[in-house]
């Protein structure tokens, strides 16, 4: 075989390794959790979250938030609208969805830490066989010493 198909080969080799791993399912399982999440906490916010922040702001809601630009230069033209509640909206949904990943991130970790450090046995004391091992290199690093001289 031609060697331009080793490049292939080699990177057909590593996905069936990818997929034969069982790394596939758990990326499919994160990536539907995700997106359940990503359901759950835009229907938090639009649903309830924003319609209750639109109360306090006189009953508008707040995806319906927006401001007119006329200019007194030219009249005539339609004024252009800026609707600002919509992406107000979803830098609430960006925030609550940053606050939950980093807090979910940062259990993760201590737990990650919590576990290496109960893994982590303090040193024990050498077998018999480790302490003759370390006798007889001394044994022989002392000849060797002694034979220099």
């Amino acid at each position: 075989m031609p060697a331009c198909f080793s490049p292939i080969r080699r990177w057909a080799s590593v996905i069936k390794q990818f997929f034969l791993s069982g790394e596939l399912i758990d990326l499919s399982i994160a990536i539907v959790i995700g997106n359940t999440f990503i359901k759950l906490v835009e229907t938090f916010v639009d649903r309830l979250l924003t319609p209750i922040l639109g109360f306090l702001f006189d009953g508008v809601p707040i995806a319906e938030l927006s401001t007119k630009l006329q200019s007194d230069r030219w009249p005539e033209k339609a004024p252009v609208v800026l609707a600002y509640g919509q992406v107000l909206q979803q830098l609430i949904f960006f925030a609550i969805i940053a606050i939950t990943l980093t807090f979910i991130i940062t259990i993760i970790h201590s737990l990650g830490k919590k576990q290496q450090q109960n893994q982590i046995d303090p040193e024990q004391p050498p077998t018999k066989q480790e302490l003759i091992l370390m006798e007889h290199t001394k044994l022989l690093q002392a000849i060797a010493h002694s034979t220099r001289k």
